[in-house]
């Protein structure tokens, strides 16, 4: 293999974020019909950068059972919204624990073709 076309194994990747904690309360209450989604616009100063806040995975777990527990305690919640909470944590348990084993030598073999 050329170095060109090992430098250029992640151009064709693709990568997913996770939604935020502001994201998925957010999509909840649009689904819930509790808020209706707006557009807002904001005009933005040029001169100031926006701080993009980056959150541990470790902080946005525990504001997801947070937020479980918050919706456990409501009378408006189905089992269909819990039910949905444990969804999405379990899905960032399991990235977790993907993003944490090694790479198989046929998936590395794969990414190459």
């Amino acid at each position: 293999m050329i170095a060109e076309k090992y430098v250029e194994l992640n151009n064709n990747l693709i990568s997913a974020n996770l939604p935020t904690e502001k994201e998925i309360f957010e999509e909840f209450l649009l689904a819930e019909g509790i808020s209706q989604q707006t557009q807002v616009h904001v005009e933005e100063d040029s001169s100031e950068e926006e701080e993009e806040v980056t959150i541990s995975i470790q902080v946005g777990r525990q504001a997801l059972e947070t937020a479980k527990k918050f919706l456990e305690q409501r009378e408006f919640t189905t089992e269909d919204d819990i039910r949905y909470m444990r969804d999405i944590i379990r899905r960032l348990n399991e990235s977790v624990e993907k993003s944490k084993r090694q790479t198989l030598l046929t998936e590395y073999i794969v990414l190459l073709n």
